[in-house]
């Protein structure tokens, strides 16, 4: 079963988005950047969904980051995941896990089909309460870690059928909804956890000495990019997106240059570019008012950096949209 809103695709009973939400910010926190999956709630911590970016600015969900675990197996094309790390590409038929509070971007090609089936739970799901000898022995440890941001599952590997069917099972239960199926969706997560927690321990990637000087930079990173996020329409400079991260500005280079690969101001410029689709989409105002919200202070110099991005000018970008609503519905 299949909804169609915002321009972007999700599959599945549970997971639909609102027609009021702008795309480019779905479920994000402007101040923070953190991603909150509604979804995923107290009563019941863990959520299932297909998704498809086509539709979003770029075919991409802009950098974000959650509290909760997640895996993933591609159904259909190919997605690549953005990280501090670096790019990984994954292709039809292979399955990953991105850790807690680990920044990152998705991207998909525009010809290309590209469908990523989502299980994302908090870790109490199946660890229970913190400092309980679950969490402790084998949550803490993986979650902790900082250098871990995303393991792959090789197809290669014995386990991947069963991998695979674990996760198709949990779909199912999760639309369907049978007797019982909370407990059967937290065994079958419990039973992924087991194999991940064995093949990190194997390739030794849990290592609790790590240095945390990732998680620091992280932090500092969180508290720039939340920063541009509460002042991206004024004039800003250098210093003041390093100060807000309490580092210098060659730290504040450094860190968006390693962890994004992109500049301090490319970012923003990336942000004020969204924000702009989201105005011209869901707003009536005209592209000057757009382009001066959005912290361009010339119209021409707006839409020049909008064509170069995105290949449209934006009142293109406007009508574009608005035949795209009229098309669904």
């Amino acid at each position: 079963m299949a909804s169609v809103s915002n321009g972007a695709l999700c599959y599945g009973k549970e997971f639909v988005m609102s027609d009021k939400k702008p795309a480019s910010e779905f479920h994000i926190n402007v101040l923070t950047r953190e991603e909150t999956v509604e979804h995923v709630t107290l009563e019941f911590p863990y959520m299932t969904n297909l998704c498809d970016l086509h539709g979003f600015p770029e075919n991409s969900f802009p950098w974000h980051w959650h509290n909760q675990v997640e895996f993933f197996y591609m159904r259909e094309g190919q997605l690549d995941y953005l990280l501090p790390g670096g790019r990984y590409r994954f292709q039809e038929g292979e399955m990953a896990f991105i850790n807690a509070n680990v920044l990152h971007m998705t991207i998909c090609e525009e010809t290309l089909p590209c469908v990523q089936e989502e299980h994302i739970f908090l870790p109490g799901f199946i660890g229970g309460p913190e400092n309980s000898v679950f969490y402790d022995n084998y949550i803490q440890p993986v979650i902790g870690q900082p250098g871990l941001e995303i393991f792959r599952f090789d197809k290669e590997l014995p386990e991947y059928p069963e991998l695979l069917a674990l996760f198709r099972n949990s779909f199912y239960l999760y639309t369907e909804k049978p007797l019982f199926y909370e407990f059967d969706i937290r065994e079958n997560m419990t039973r992924i956890w087991k194999k991940l927690f064995l093949r990190l321990e194997e390739q030794h990637l849990l290592n609790p000495d790590e240095t945390i000087s990732k998680k620091d930079s992280s932090k500092r990173l969180k508290a720039m990019m939340a920063f541009i996020s509460q002042h991206y329409s004024e004039r800003l400079t250098l210093e003041q997106i390093a100060g807000s991260g309490f580092v210098s500005v060659r730290e504040c280079n450094r860190c968006f240059k390693d962890s994004l690969g992109m500049s301090p101001f490319s970012y923003l410029m990336d942000y004020r570019l969204r924000k702009a689709c989201d105005f011209l989409r869901y707003t009536e105002l005209s592209v000057t008012q757009v382009g001066l919200a959005c912290g361009f202070t010339a119209t021409s110099y707006f839409g020049k950096e909008f064509h170069k991005r995105l290949g449209l000018t934006p009142r293109e970008y406007r009508r574009q949209q608005a035949q795209s609503v009229n098309d669904v519905s």
